[in-house]
């Protein structure tokens, strides 16, 4: 994947998720970097940049999409907070 889905992906990762965010890919590093750097470039960099959905919507979706798994506690409480934030 390019640098620019990775650039990309740190500026939206940074502005829908702050320093939680950036603490799990972080955590990931350590054990996981090239899974670190897809999520980056891949959910944040071009899942994110899509048209059609505001990013509010596509907050709305990943927490129906985690509650829906279960297990995703860590997840939702990022994700809870941001979409507050934004709203």
């Amino acid at each position: 994947m390019s640098d620019n889905y990775f650039k990309t992906g740190l500026e939206n990762l940074k502005k829908i998720d702050g320093t939680a965010g950036s603490n799990v890919i972080e955590n990931l590093s350590d054990i996981a970097p090239d899974l670190a750097r897809y999520i980056i470039e891949f959910a944040f960099g071009q899942i994110y940049e899509r048209p059609g959905l505001s990013l509010q919507e596509r907050e709305l979706l990943t927490l129906s999409s985690l509650l829906t798994a279960g297990g995703c506690e860590a997840q939702l409480q990022v994700h809870i907070t941001q979409h507050y934030m934004l709203a």
